[in-house]
């Protein structure tokens, strides 16, 4: 089962696609749901353990263990590139964001190279919103002048996973390009479903496995902040941080990080499972996950959210199918 609404159907096209540094393969899950016909060309990831998720789930031509080191010229020909690399140096949660200079700093270069050199129709590029505002600007403003270079209709928004469709907080910087058609990207505009369509109800409360007493002095103190009723459906983070960087939602999920195992809801008094993180992040209940709990979480955490590319390809595709 499929949690987010399916209001379109491109089945009538067939796309090549390849993928850098995109996790679990949210794309290919996104386009599977618009009933695109795939051919994947190529992943590449240098997580061991990505690696072996993927090709056990998908068949790409060629897998990739480190895009740093490739022939960008030798890569198969596609339609459409997709890559969401490393945020942590771009992040606003990062004590230091070292930008370009941090290690994978400079992956965004390699994207921007392939799509240089394979010239797709389309590209997607994903990162976290403090891209923008990195070293007052200027980190973007870089990435930006060699996109240009690269002669595509370029936009890119801040989009966020409770504006399509699913209750989860989690903004996200989208760069869109496409050849030959100029577009915009019209913000999707989606109800958000409630958090309670998410959850589990039949589970038992876990509260006192849960609330160690590190955890309940930071739960009691979002408490105070954020004037919650733990009746009410409130998710609360709990993780190592908690104290200094707790946050509180009612009705939506913060954003789902590498700790997403320590999200408490309030109304069921336990943490989020496994298969409820999986829906907040947009994949359907089928979708297999690392059999250890630990990294199934990191992986979700650092996964693009299905939904929002679902409508971010429908809308790029069909524009591109409209003006044809």
């Amino acid at each position: 089962m499929s949690y987010i609404r399916q209001d379109y159907d491109l089945s009538h096209l067939t796309i090549n696609v390849g993928t850098d540094c995109s996790g679990l393969e949210a794309p290919l899950v996104a386009l599977s749901l618009l009933n695109c016909n795939v051919i994947h060309k190529w992943s590449c990831d240098n997580d061991p353990y990505i690696k072996k998720h993927i090709l056990k789930y998908h068949t790409p031509t060629y897998y990739y263990d480190d895009m740093m080191n490739r022939k960008h010229s030798d890569l198969p020909d596609i339609d459409l590139y997709i890559c969401g690399w490393p945020c942590q140096n771009f992040s606003t949660h990062n004590k230091n964001p070292m930008g370009f200079e941090g290690k994978d700093g400079t992956i965004c270069f390699e994207a921007i190279k392939t799509i240089r050199a394979k010239q797709p129709k389309y590209f997607v590029l994903e990162n976290v919103k403090g891209l923008i505002s990195h070293n007052k600007g200027q980190t973007f403003q870089i990435i930006k002048d060699k996109l240009k270079k690269l002669k595509y209709n370029i936009c890119y928004e801040i989009l966020n996973t409770k504006d399509c469709g699913v209750p989860q907080n989690r903004e996200r910087l989208y760069i869109l390009g496409i050849k030959d058609s100029p577009f915009y990207l019209k913000t999707p505009s989606v109800p958000c479903p409630d958090l309670k369509d998410f959850l589990i109800q039949s589970l038992t409360g876990t509260k006192e496995k849960c609330l160690i007493p590190r955890r309940l002095d930071a739960l009691n103190k979002a408490v105070t902040k954020h004037n919650i009723d733990l009746n009410d459906d409130w998710i609360v983070t709990l993780g190592q941080s908690a104290g200094n960087y707790t946050r509180a939602t009612k009705n939506y999920c913060p954003c789902l990080t590498t700790s997403s195992w320590s999200y408490y809801v309030t109304s069921q008094e336990r943490f989020l499972t496994l298969a409820e993180v999986k829906r907040l992040q947009g994949f359907p209940d089928s979708f297999d996950l690392d059999s250890v709990k630990s990294r199934a979480f990191k992986q979700l955490g650092n996964a693009m959210s299905v939904n929002v590319l679902y409508y971010i390809f429908y809308h790029i595709l069909s524009v591109d199918n409209m003006n044809k």
